[in-house]
Formats: structure tokens, sequence, C-alpha cells
């Protein structure tokens, strides 16, 4: 796979979808359109600027997200040589990974999920595989973070003593909310990471707790005889056991075990790790993929996307791309997927929002149309307007329930600007 042809896919869907136009076979198109994208992207961070916090996003987003902005700002350096953000994402990933090294730090500590911490884990094992510039000698490295990351799970582990058979559960911290529930996205960054650091070091004791984390999702049911891979699985603390899976299916937890199996496979050749990339990527491709445009059936088929949710497709590209790269047999595939849905999301997202942003100079969450990927990041940090309004496909325009809008705007201040988008964007 051109490294061209990924950074326009995965810059492409990851953030701000404006009035693009890219030529996806040429770079110097590429390049452009990832650089509008990239400036766009960091119109959201405010942690390089006074009373900011370095590594830090504004309500309404999460820390773990964050860590996820980062990663595609060391992707954006890395396919395209532009070294402009290189400085705030050290700042930013230097304030989050503590003294001790972790990326645990004590302000997270009411929200601290082992998938929050796995996200920015796997921004720092990122910037090792990408020879990211090193942080300061007298600071903690890219990969010693992963591996401190790595190390703390294991004691994690290890301190279920055997409940159902092992696994992290989904907070770091039994007074969290989540405590009781052991899911797909945690113990995929864990075995992500473990997969990756054992290709990284060639440390097979990396290696053999990839397996075990396999082995250990499969014997919970949370991926199944056909690879589709569900949420995760209630923890009775009472009973000591592990019971109701809940069957409900994202993008970035087929991403990142697909990752993990494909970096699994290109450190042993191994048929078996083969027959998982497979398995899970044919999995991907039918379960998340609509006329080659990836969406979200948990929360789109119904508009439901949390906070969260609207930033999983991201992920999702990001680990197709890189599983191009460690299993070559799926490049093909990945480029024309990736390419296909790069151009339709700029192509579309482009036309609604010039619409929305040209009469108002505002703009709108339109993440319930098929066709606009990632759509949060096409979006203020007000996304308000989703609710109360959807998208006429055939004329592409707003359509808004004003009762509820005229309801709702006396008692929420930055909603009375839908009286005004309503009636510019039904006329």
């Amino acid at each position: 796979m051109k490294p061209s042809t990924i950074a326009s896919s995965l810059l492409g869907l990851s953030a701000t979808a404006l009035a693009l136009q890219v030529d996806l076979t040429s770079d110097s198109s590429i390049k452009s359109t990832a650089s509008t994208i990239a400036f766009g992207l960091m119109k959201y961070y405010n942690g390089n600027v006074t009373g900011g916090i370095p590594g830090l996003l504004p309500g309404p987003y999460y820390w773990w997200e964050a860590g996820g902005m980062f990663g595609h700002l060391i992707d954006y350096w890395y396919y395209t040589g532009d070294s402009s953000y290189n400085d705030v994402t050290m700042q930013g990933m230097m304030h989050q990974i503590t003294p001790n090294g972790d990326y645990l730090p004590v302000n997270q500590t009411n929200a601290m999920g082992n998938d929050d911490q796995g996200f920015w884990a796997l921004t720092s094992m990122m910037a090792a595989e990408a020879v990211f510039p090193n942080p300061p000698s007298d600071t903690p490295q890219w990969l010693a973070g992963v591996q401190a990351v790595f190390n703390e799970y294991v004691v994690r582990w290890k301190e279920e003593n055997g409940l159902c058979g092992g696994g992290l559960r989904w907070q770091v911290y039994s007074f969290l909310n989540g405590w009781d529930y052991k899911n797909s996205i945690a113990n995929g960054c864990f075995f992500n990471i473990a997969a990756r650091l054992a290709r990284f070091t060639g440390n097979q004791t990396y290696a053999d707790w990839a397996n075990t984390i396999y082995d250990w999702e499969v014997s919970q049911g949370l991926i199944t005889s056909d690879y589709t891979i569900y949420d995760g699985i209630e923890v009775n603390d009472a009973t000591k056991t592990c019971q109701n899976v809940h069957q409900v299916q994202f993008t970035y937890n087929a991403g990142v075990w697909l990752q993990g199996a494909a970096a699994m496979y290109d450190f042993t050749k191994n048929d078996t790790w083969k027959a998982h990339v497979d398995g899970i990527f044919n999995y991907t491709q039918r379960t998340f993929f609509k006329n080659n445009i990836i969406y979200e059936p948990a929360c789109e088929l119904v508009p439901s996307c949390d906070q969260n949710m609207v930033s999983f497709k991201s992920y999702l590209i990001r680990f197709l791309a890189a599983t191009a790269q460690l299993a070559p047999w799926t490049s093909d595939t990945i480029t024309t997927i990736l390419s296909n849905a790069a151009s339709d999301a700029v192509k579309v997202c482009a036309q609604v929002w010039r619409q929305a942003h040209d009469a108002l100079r505002l703009p709108f969450a339109l993440r319930h149309h098929a066709k606009c990927l990632i759509l949060y990041r096409c979006t203020s940090k007000r996304n308000v307007v989703s609710k109360v309004c959807d998208l006429d496909r055939r004329q592409r325009r707003l359509v808004c329930d004003v009762a509820e809008i005229n309801r709702l705007a006396p008692k929420r201040p930055d909603w009375r600007c839908l009286r005004i988008a309503w009636v510019i964007l039904a006329k």
C-alpha cells in the first residue's frame, strides 16, 4: 500500500471534513488536504495556550480521545513529513505520561478505564514504531511508556486471581462504574500492545501474553467461531462468575484486534495468526461497511451515537491502514476500501458542511448521514442539532423539529441559534 494512500484515507476519515477536494493519485493533493485537516483538528485543542492543560481537550471531549488525537498527528507527521505539530504533540504526550511513565495521571482517576490508558499506550507505541522524535533524555521514552502500561495490565490481570479465567476489567479502580464488566476494548488494547511489543522488541514474553489474551477472549465468547467480536461480559464478584455477554459490536473493537492479530502474524509468520487476520478482516467488512462506506451499526441505524462512539470509526481506519502493512495480502482490498471511503467522505461531507456553514457561519452535527464518516469531527463542540434535526438525503438539507427547538431553546442558551438554523435550512 502506498503511504500516500494510507495517509489520505487515515487523515481524511479521522479529522475535520471541510470544503475539501482531494486527488488520491497525487501526493501533493493528499498532503495539502491532510494539512487542512490537521489544522482543523487542532482548532479543538487548547492545551498549548495560556490557561490550557497540555494533553487535554476541552469538554465535552474525553481524556482518551486526546490520546487518539495525538496518534492522528503522529501519523500525519509520519506520512507527510510535516513537523508542524510535533512540538505540541510532544508537549501533550509528555505531560500526560506522568513521572511514572505509565499514562496514569492522578487528575483522571475519577474516570480511568483500562481502555483509556490503553489508547495513550497505543499512541506511544505508534511514536516508537514511527521513530517519532525522542522526548528529553531525563523523561520517560515512548517505548518505556508502552512497557509500563503493559506491566500494569499484567498486574491487574493477575490480581483477578483467575476470576473468569483472567481478563482485564473495563475500569482501573473498583469504585468506578463499569468495574463489574470485562470488555473487548480494554483487553483489545492489552492484546494490541503485547503483539506490537513482541514484534518491535523480539521478546517472546510479549507474544506469550498476546496468545493468552486472545485465548481468553475466545473462551468467554467475546470472539466467536466466525470472528464476531462482542463488546463485553458482566462480572459477578459475589459468585465469582462472568455471564451475560453484551452482543453490541463496535468498529474500534474489530480494529484493535485486527491490527494485533496482524502484528502477531508478522512476528510469527504462523498460519494460525493468518487465519485470525482473515477471519477478523472478513468480519469487519461484512459488519461495518455498507456500499464501501464505513458505519457504526450499533448507533447509526437508530441514531444514538454518544460522545465516545462518534470517534470509533477513525480508529478502525487507522488499524486497517496498519494491517495493510503488517499483512500484505490484505493491502489491495484495504487500499480500495479506504480510498473509496476517503473520496466519498470528502465529497459528501464537504457539500453538506458548506451548505450549513455558508448559511449560518456555524458548524452542524451531521453525523447521521450515512456517507459522512467520522462526523463529529465535522462539527463544533455543540452537537445539539443532531438531537432535533435530520438530513433530507434527497435535498441534502437539514430538516429540524421546530417545536422541539422552541421548547428547549429557552432552557438551553446554546440552542437559540437553532431557531435561525431551522428557518434558513428548511427553506
